[in-house]
Protein backbone atom coordinates (compact mmCIF):
# COMPACT_ATOMS: atom_id res chain seq x y z
CA UNK A 1 0.00 0.00 0.00
CA UNK A 2 2.57 2.35 0.98
CA UNK A 3 4.16 4.02 -2.20
CA UNK A 4 7.46 5.55 -2.62
CA UNK A 5 7.80 8.94 -4.00
CA UNK A 6 10.73 11.36 -5.27
CA UNK A 7 9.14 15.34 -3.90
CA UNK A 8 10.09 18.05 -6.92
CA UNK A 9 7.86 20.72 -4.96
CA UNK A 10 9.85 24.49 -6.16
CA UNK A 11 8.23 27.50 -3.79
CA UNK A 12 8.83 30.91 -5.44
CA UNK A 13 8.54 34.21 -3.31
CA UNK A 14 7.73 37.10 -5.32
CA UNK A 15 10.16 39.29 -4.17
CA UNK A 16 12.93 39.70 -7.37
CA UNK A 17 10.68 42.80 -8.60
CA UNK A 18 12.70 46.08 -8.91
CA UNK A 19 10.75 49.31 -9.33
CA UNK A 20 13.17 52.07 -10.43
CA UNK A 21 11.62 55.60 -10.41
CA UNK A 22 12.81 59.21 -10.19
CA UNK A 23 11.83 62.19 -8.34
CA UNK A 24 11.00 65.63 -10.55
CA UNK A 25 14.98 66.81 -10.21
CA UNK A 26 15.99 63.72 -12.42
CA UNK A 27 17.16 61.58 -9.60
CA UNK A 28 16.65 57.86 -9.70
CA UNK A 29 16.14 55.62 -6.96
CA UNK A 30 15.72 51.78 -7.22
CA UNK A 31 13.58 49.49 -4.92
CA UNK A 32 13.35 45.41 -4.63
CA UNK A 33 10.77 44.97 -1.32
CA UNK A 34 7.80 45.64 -0.20
CA UNK A 35 7.53 48.43 3.00
CA UNK A 36 5.19 46.55 4.47
CA UNK A 37 7.04 43.18 4.42
CA UNK A 38 4.31 41.54 2.24
CA UNK A 39 5.11 39.12 -0.41
CA UNK A 40 2.78 36.57 -2.46
CA UNK A 41 4.50 32.80 -2.90
CA UNK A 42 4.12 31.61 -6.23
CA UNK A 43 2.25 27.37 -6.53
CA UNK A 44 1.86 26.02 -9.58
CA UNK A 45 2.25 22.60 -8.58
CA UNK A 46 -0.35 20.15 -7.45
CA UNK A 47 0.31 18.60 -4.62
CA UNK A 48 1.70 14.82 -4.04
CA UNK A 49 -0.38 12.36 -1.75
CA UNK A 50 1.47 8.67 -0.32
CA UNK A 51 -0.67 6.70 1.58
CA UNK A 52 1.33 5.11 4.19
CA UNK A 53 -0.99 2.27 6.14
CA UNK A 54 -4.76 1.63 6.06
CA UNK A 55 -5.47 -1.10 9.11
CA UNK A 56 -8.09 -2.25 11.25
CA UNK A 57 -8.66 -1.96 14.78
CA UNK A 58 -9.85 -5.73 14.62
CA UNK A 59 -6.58 -8.51 16.13
CA UNK A 60 -6.42 -9.70 12.14
CA UNK A 61 -5.37 -5.90 10.96
CA UNK A 62 -6.17 -6.84 7.20
CA UNK A 63 -10.26 -7.36 8.49
CA UNK A 64 -13.16 -5.69 9.87
CA UNK A 65 -16.40 -6.67 11.22
CA UNK A 66 -19.56 -4.24 11.88
CA UNK A 67 -18.26 -1.89 14.66
CA UNK A 68 -13.88 -1.78 13.83
CA UNK A 69 -12.73 1.19 13.63
CA UNK A 70 -9.89 1.65 10.25
CA UNK A 71 -7.86 4.29 10.20
CA UNK A 72 -5.83 5.43 6.68
CA UNK A 73 -2.45 7.49 7.10
CA UNK A 74 -1.15 9.56 4.66
CA UNK A 75 1.39 11.94 3.93
CA UNK A 76 2.15 15.23 1.63
CA UNK A 77 4.36 17.14 0.15
CA UNK A 78 3.28 20.06 0.61
CA UNK A 79 0.75 22.00 3.48
CA UNK A 80 -2.85 21.37 2.18
CA UNK A 81 -6.13 23.18 3.62
CA UNK A 82 -7.89 21.30 5.97
CA UNK A 83 -9.22 17.95 5.18
CA UNK A 84 -13.46 18.02 5.97
CA UNK A 85 -15.09 14.35 6.53
CA UNK A 86 -16.96 15.01 3.74
CA UNK A 87 -13.71 15.26 1.37
CA UNK A 88 -13.00 11.29 1.91
CA UNK A 89 -14.92 8.39 1.16
CA UNK A 90 -14.51 4.89 2.01
CA UNK A 91 -16.85 2.17 0.97
CA UNK A 92 -18.63 -0.04 3.96
CA UNK A 93 -17.55 3.16 6.49
CA UNK A 94 -18.87 5.99 7.94
CA UNK A 95 -16.07 8.54 8.61
CA UNK A 96 -16.00 9.61 11.84
CA UNK A 97 -12.69 12.04 11.70
CA UNK A 98 -10.01 13.46 9.93
CA UNK A 99 -7.14 15.19 11.42
CA UNK A 100 -3.42 16.33 10.76
CA UNK A 101 -0.73 14.43 12.88
CA UNK A 102 1.92 17.67 12.91
CA UNK A 103 2.01 20.82 12.96
CA UNK A 104 2.46 22.05 9.33
CA UNK A 105 -0.39 19.70 7.63
CA UNK A 106 2.03 17.27 5.44
CA UNK A 107 0.63 14.12 7.73
CA UNK A 108 -3.03 13.03 8.16
CA UNK A 109 -5.21 10.56 9.51
CA UNK A 110 -8.54 9.44 8.33
CA UNK A 111 -10.40 7.40 11.13
CA UNK A 112 -13.53 5.78 10.33
CA UNK A 113 -16.19 3.18 11.18
CA UNK A 114 -17.38 -0.28 9.64
CA UNK A 115 -21.35 -0.24 9.57
CA UNK A 116 -22.59 -3.33 8.48
CA UNK A 117 -25.67 -1.89 6.31
CA UNK A 118 -23.02 0.36 4.75
CA UNK A 119 -20.94 -3.05 4.10
CA UNK A 120 -24.13 -5.34 3.39
CA UNK A 121 -25.05 -3.08 0.04
CA UNK A 122 -21.41 -3.90 -0.99
CA UNK A 123 -22.20 -7.41 -1.17
CA UNK A 124 -21.35 -10.55 0.75
CA UNK A 125 -17.69 -9.89 2.08
CA UNK A 126 -15.50 -12.64 4.08
CA UNK A 127 -16.20 -16.39 3.25
CA UNK A 128 -19.37 -14.95 0.83
CA UNK A 129 -16.49 -13.11 -1.25
CA UNK A 130 -14.24 -10.44 -0.99
CA UNK A 131 -15.07 -6.70 -0.55
CA UNK A 132 -12.37 -4.25 0.28
CA UNK A 133 -12.61 -0.64 2.27
CA UNK A 134 -11.86 1.34 -0.68
CA UNK A 135 -11.06 4.62 -0.70
CA UNK A 136 -11.19 7.70 -2.77
CA UNK A 137 -10.11 11.27 -1.75
CA UNK A 138 -8.59 14.62 -3.13
CA UNK A 139 -6.19 17.27 -0.86
CA UNK A 140 -6.18 20.73 -1.86
CA UNK A 141 -2.57 22.95 -0.91
CA UNK A 142 -2.73 26.45 0.10
CA UNK A 143 -2.81 27.76 -3.39
CA UNK A 144 -5.93 26.00 -4.30
CA UNK A 145 -3.76 23.04 -6.45
CA UNK A 146 -5.70 19.97 -6.54
CA UNK A 147 -4.28 16.88 -6.24
CA UNK A 148 -4.93 13.48 -8.56
CA UNK A 149 -7.46 11.54 -7.11
CA UNK A 150 -6.35 9.03 -4.34
CA UNK A 151 -7.66 5.29 -4.42
CA UNK A 152 -6.93 2.30 -3.27
CA UNK A 153 -8.23 -0.74 -1.63
CA UNK A 154 -8.36 -1.67 2.01
CA UNK A 155 -8.69 -4.15 4.44
CA UNK A 156 -11.21 -7.12 3.87
CA UNK A 157 -14.51 -6.01 5.17
CA UNK A 158 -16.52 -8.95 6.58
CA UNK A 159 -20.45 -8.33 8.10
CA UNK A 160 -21.53 -11.80 7.74
CA UNK A 161 -21.65 -14.39 10.66
CA UNK A 162 -20.02 -17.91 9.58
CA UNK A 163 -22.20 -20.99 9.24
CA UNK A 164 -22.44 -24.57 10.07
CA UNK A 165 -22.33 -27.04 6.84
CA UNK A 166 -22.18 -30.53 8.62
CA UNK A 167 -22.96 -32.07 11.55
CA UNK A 168 -21.53 -35.80 12.30
CA UNK A 169 -21.54 -37.31 15.36
CA UNK A 170 -20.48 -41.58 15.71
CA UNK A 171 -18.66 -43.69 17.91
CA UNK A 172 -15.93 -46.23 16.76
CA UNK A 173 -17.44 -48.96 18.82
CA UNK A 174 -16.97 -52.18 16.36
CA UNK A 175 -20.31 -53.66 17.54
CA UNK A 176 -22.29 -50.51 16.62
CA UNK A 177 -20.09 -48.91 13.79
CA UNK A 178 -23.01 -49.08 11.17
CA UNK A 179 -26.17 -48.67 13.23
CA UNK A 180 -27.86 -45.27 13.88
CA UNK A 181 -27.99 -45.60 17.25
CA UNK A 182 -24.23 -46.26 18.54
CA UNK A 183 -22.96 -46.96 21.75
CA UNK A 184 -19.51 -45.64 22.93
CA UNK A 185 -17.64 -48.40 26.01
CA UNK A 186 -14.58 -47.46 27.89
CA UNK A 187 -11.55 -46.86 25.41
CA UNK A 188 -14.05 -46.16 23.00
CA UNK A 189 -13.29 -42.62 20.81
CA UNK A 190 -16.31 -40.51 20.39
CA UNK A 191 -15.85 -38.16 17.22
CA UNK A 192 -17.66 -34.85 16.46
CA UNK A 193 -16.66 -33.79 12.92
CA UNK A 194 -18.26 -30.62 11.65
CA UNK A 195 -17.70 -27.77 8.68
CA UNK A 196 -18.42 -24.29 8.10
CA UNK A 197 -19.41 -21.96 4.61
CA UNK A 198 -15.88 -20.17 5.35
CA UNK A 199 -12.59 -20.08 7.50
CA UNK A 200 -13.33 -19.64 11.40
CA UNK A 201 -10.77 -19.33 14.22
CA UNK A 202 -10.03 -22.03 16.75
CA UNK A 203 -13.31 -23.20 17.94
CA UNK A 204 -14.61 -24.14 21.30
CA UNK A 205 -16.36 -27.58 21.61
CA UNK A 206 -17.98 -29.26 24.33
CA UNK A 207 -18.38 -33.27 23.90
CA UNK A 208 -20.17 -35.50 25.98
CA UNK A 209 -20.36 -32.97 28.83
CA UNK A 210 -16.73 -32.01 28.85
CA UNK A 211 -14.66 -29.03 27.38
CA UNK A 212 -12.34 -30.78 24.44
CA UNK A 213 -9.20 -29.62 24.95
CA UNK A 214 -7.35 -28.11 21.75
CA UNK A 215 -4.91 -30.76 21.19
CA UNK A 216 -8.06 -33.52 20.75
CA UNK A 217 -9.81 -30.67 18.18
CA UNK A 218 -7.94 -30.86 14.42
CA UNK A 219 -8.18 -28.81 11.39
CA UNK A 220 -8.91 -31.43 8.23
CA UNK A 221 -9.08 -29.02 5.47
CA UNK A 222 -5.66 -28.55 5.29
CA UNK A 223 -4.80 -25.27 7.67
CA UNK A 224 -8.09 -24.06 5.37
CA UNK A 225 -10.12 -23.27 8.75
CA UNK A 226 -13.35 -25.24 7.45
CA UNK A 227 -13.38 -28.71 8.24
CA UNK A 228 -12.53 -29.66 11.68
CA UNK A 229 -12.84 -33.23 14.12
CA UNK A 230 -13.03 -33.06 18.05
CA UNK A 231 -12.43 -36.57 20.03
CA UNK A 232 -13.50 -37.75 23.06
CA UNK A 233 -12.27 -41.20 24.52
CA UNK A 234 -14.34 -42.76 26.94
CA UNK A 235 -13.17 -43.69 30.40
CA UNK A 236 -13.86 -46.68 32.42
CA UNK A 237 -15.49 -44.07 35.28
CA UNK A 238 -17.87 -42.19 32.56
CA UNK A 239 -21.60 -42.69 34.12
CA UNK A 240 -23.46 -43.93 30.96
CA UNK A 241 -25.77 -41.01 29.35
CA UNK A 242 -26.13 -39.62 26.11
CA UNK A 243 -23.66 -38.03 24.06
CA UNK A 244 -24.34 -34.26 23.81
CA UNK A 245 -22.49 -31.28 22.47
CA UNK A 246 -22.02 -27.70 21.70
CA UNK A 247 -19.78 -25.92 19.11
CA UNK A 248 -18.66 -22.32 19.41
CA UNK A 249 -17.02 -20.53 16.55
CA UNK A 250 -16.13 -17.32 15.27
CA UNK A 251 -14.99 -16.54 11.44
CA UNK A 252 -11.76 -14.57 11.27
CA UNK A 253 -12.98 -11.31 11.11
CA UNK A 254 -14.75 -12.53 14.85
CA UNK A 255 -17.81 -12.14 13.63
CA UNK A 256 -20.09 -15.06 16.16
CA UNK A 257 -21.69 -17.96 14.15
CA UNK A 258 -24.41 -19.71 15.92
CA UNK A 259 -23.43 -22.37 18.29
CA UNK A 260 -24.91 -25.80 17.52
CA UNK A 261 -25.78 -28.95 19.49
CA UNK A 262 -27.86 -31.04 16.98
CA UNK A 263 -26.24 -32.62 13.83
CA UNK A 264 -27.31 -35.42 11.65
CA UNK A 265 -29.63 -38.19 12.61
CA UNK A 266 -26.99 -40.61 14.53
CA UNK A 267 -27.17 -40.73 18.14
CA UNK A 268 -24.42 -42.12 20.85
CA UNK A 269 -24.63 -43.50 24.15
CA UNK A 270 -21.80 -44.16 26.53
CA UNK A 271 -22.39 -47.72 27.94
CA UNK A 272 -19.36 -48.45 30.66
CA UNK A 273 -21.79 -50.82 32.95
CA UNK A 274 -22.01 -54.73 32.31
CA UNK A 275 -25.75 -55.70 31.44
CA UNK A 276 -27.63 -58.04 34.28
CA UNK A 277 -30.35 -60.15 33.58
CA UNK A 278 -34.04 -58.87 35.79
CA UNK A 279 -35.74 -62.36 35.00
CA UNK A 280 -34.47 -65.92 34.55
CA UNK A 281 -37.01 -68.54 34.50
CA UNK A 282 -37.09 -72.39 34.05
CA UNK A 283 -39.68 -75.19 33.42
CA UNK A 284 -40.91 -77.94 31.37
CA UNK A 285 -42.73 -77.89 28.63
CA UNK A 286 -46.03 -80.34 28.24
CA UNK A 287 -45.37 -81.69 32.29
CA UNK A 288 -48.45 -81.18 34.84
CA UNK A 289 -45.78 -79.63 36.96
CA UNK A 290 -43.61 -77.31 34.96
CA UNK A 291 -40.99 -78.05 37.86
CA UNK A 292 -40.51 -81.81 36.49
CA UNK A 293 -39.49 -83.22 32.91
CA UNK A 294 -38.96 -86.60 31.67
CA UNK A 295 -36.63 -87.94 28.75
CA UNK A 296 -38.12 -86.79 25.64
CA UNK A 297 -39.53 -83.58 27.22
CA UNK A 298 -38.53 -79.84 26.51
CA UNK A 299 -37.12 -77.69 29.44
CA UNK A 300 -37.29 -73.90 28.70
CA UNK A 301 -34.98 -71.33 29.94
CA UNK A 302 -36.38 -67.69 29.61
CA UNK A 303 -34.47 -64.56 30.12
CA UNK A 304 -34.93 -60.94 29.93
CA UNK A 305 -31.70 -58.19 30.31
CA UNK A 306 -31.68 -54.97 31.63
CA UNK A 307 -30.81 -53.67 28.19
CA UNK A 308 -30.71 -54.82 25.20
CA UNK A 309 -28.43 -58.10 24.45
CA UNK A 310 -26.23 -59.23 21.65
CA UNK A 311 -25.78 -62.70 21.01
CA UNK A 312 -26.01 -63.87 24.26
CA UNK A 313 -25.29 -68.09 24.86
CA UNK A 314 -26.79 -70.89 26.49
CA UNK A 315 -25.16 -74.05 27.78
CA UNK A 316 -27.29 -76.83 29.84
CA UNK A 317 -25.92 -79.67 30.81
CA UNK A 318 -22.96 -78.54 29.20
CA UNK A 319 -24.75 -78.55 25.57
CA UNK A 320 -24.87 -75.21 23.66
CA UNK A 321 -28.59 -74.48 22.61
CA UNK A 322 -29.46 -72.25 20.11
CA UNK A 323 -31.40 -68.99 20.83
CA UNK A 324 -34.60 -67.66 20.34
CA UNK A 325 -35.20 -63.77 20.69
CA UNK A 326 -34.54 -60.35 19.76
CA UNK A 327 -32.97 -57.23 21.93
CA UNK A 328 -33.56 -57.72 25.61
CA UNK A 329 -36.55 -60.85 26.50
CA UNK A 330 -34.42 -64.44 25.03
CA UNK A 331 -35.25 -68.06 25.34
CA UNK A 332 -33.82 -71.68 24.67
CA UNK A 333 -35.19 -75.03 24.70
CA UNK A 334 -33.18 -78.08 26.05
CA UNK A 335 -34.23 -81.66 24.83
CA UNK A 336 -34.27 -84.10 27.94
CA UNK A 337 -32.15 -87.43 27.46
CA UNK A 338 -31.71 -90.29 29.26
CA UNK A 339 -29.90 -90.51 32.58
CA UNK A 340 -30.03 -86.42 31.88
CA UNK A 341 -30.51 -86.53 35.68
CA UNK A 342 -27.43 -88.45 36.85
CA UNK A 343 -25.48 -84.77 35.81
CA UNK A 344 -24.04 -82.93 37.76
CA UNK A 345 -26.03 -80.07 39.34
CA UNK A 346 -25.38 -76.58 39.37
CA UNK A 347 -24.41 -76.61 43.23
CA UNK A 348 -22.25 -79.61 42.90
CA UNK A 349 -20.34 -77.34 39.78
CA UNK A 350 -20.18 -74.42 42.56
CA UNK A 351 -15.74 -73.87 42.71
CA UNK A 352 -15.38 -76.96 40.06
CA UNK A 353 -12.91 -75.85 37.76
CA UNK A 354 -12.06 -78.89 35.04
CA UNK A 355 -15.33 -80.92 34.16
CA UNK A 356 -14.10 -83.92 31.39
CA UNK A 357 -17.44 -86.32 30.72
CA UNK A 358 -16.92 -89.10 28.09
CA UNK A 359 -20.35 -89.14 27.20
CA UNK A 360 -20.35 -85.67 26.22
CA UNK A 361 -16.68 -84.96 24.80
CA UNK A 362 -17.68 -82.27 22.42
CA UNK A 363 -20.58 -80.65 24.39
CA UNK A 364 -23.28 -81.66 21.96
CA UNK A 365 -23.70 -85.05 23.71
CA UNK A 366 -21.26 -86.75 21.91
CA UNK A 367 -23.53 -86.39 18.29
CA UNK A 368 -20.65 -85.05 16.24
CA UNK A 369 -18.78 -87.73 17.10
CA UNK A 370 -18.92 -91.79 16.42
CA UNK A 371 -17.57 -94.86 17.23
CA UNK A 372 -13.65 -94.82 16.65
CA UNK A 373 -13.62 -90.65 16.25
CA UNK A 374 -10.10 -89.24 16.79
CA UNK A 375 -10.79 -86.75 19.59
CA UNK A 376 -8.91 -83.58 18.87
CA UNK A 377 -10.70 -81.27 21.61
CA UNK A 378 -12.69 -82.42 24.86
CA UNK A 379 -15.00 -79.99 25.79
CA UNK A 380 -14.30 -78.42 29.60
CA UNK A 381 -18.08 -78.39 31.26
CA UNK A 382 -17.74 -76.53 33.83
CA UNK A 383 -18.18 -73.11 32.16
CA UNK A 384 -14.45 -72.21 32.83
CA UNK A 385 -13.37 -73.23 29.02
CA UNK A 386 -10.19 -75.22 30.09
CA UNK A 387 -10.76 -77.48 27.06
CA UNK A 388 -8.26 -80.57 26.74
CA UNK A 389 -6.56 -80.82 23.67
CA UNK A 390 -3.99 -82.62 21.35
CA UNK A 391 -3.41 -81.38 17.98
CA UNK A 392 -0.99 -84.34 16.83
CA UNK A 393 -3.07 -87.58 15.06
CA UNK A 394 -1.13 -90.18 16.05
CA UNK A 395 -1.51 -89.14 19.87
CA UNK A 396 -5.33 -88.12 19.44
CA UNK A 397 -7.48 -90.46 22.01
CA UNK A 398 -10.35 -92.38 20.14
CA UNK A 399 -13.59 -92.61 21.27
CA UNK A 400 -15.70 -95.55 22.17
CA UNK A 401 -19.16 -96.33 22.30
CA UNK A 402 -21.27 -99.23 23.49
CA UNK A 403 -25.08 -99.84 24.21
CA UNK A 404 -24.65 -101.30 27.13
CA UNK A 405 -20.94 -99.50 28.39
CA UNK A 406 -20.51 -95.77 28.93
CA UNK A 407 -18.59 -93.94 26.67
CA UNK A 408 -14.86 -94.28 27.09
CA UNK A 409 -12.28 -92.42 25.68
CA UNK A 410 -9.13 -94.80 24.27
CA UNK A 411 -5.47 -93.62 24.89
CA UNK A 412 -2.53 -96.02 23.13
CA UNK A 413 -0.12 -96.89 24.77
CA UNK A 414 -0.90 -95.29 27.89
Amino acid sequence: MKQKYHWHFHQFRLGDFEIEYQDPAGIWEKETWTSDDSFVDVDTSDPVVMVEGFLSSNPNKTIAKPGDNLTLTFSVNEPIQSLEVSDVTIAGLNILSTSPLNSDNTSWQVVGIAVKELMDNLGQGGGGGSNDAAYQFQVKDRSGNISEEVNGDGPILDPTPPGKKSVSLSSDNSKTLFEENQLARDGDNITLAFSFDEPVQFPEVELAGFPVPDHLIQDTSDGKGTDWDAIYTVLEEDPERDVTFQVSFKDLAGNEGLSFSTGNTKTVKIDTQPPNLTKVSLSSIGNDDPSLARARQKVQLDFEGSEKLRDPKVVIHGQAIPLIGVEQTWSARYSVVENDDLALNPRELEGLKLWLDASNIDGQNNTSLSNGSLVGEWKDLSGHAHHVSQTIDNRKPSLTTNLDKPSALRFNDY
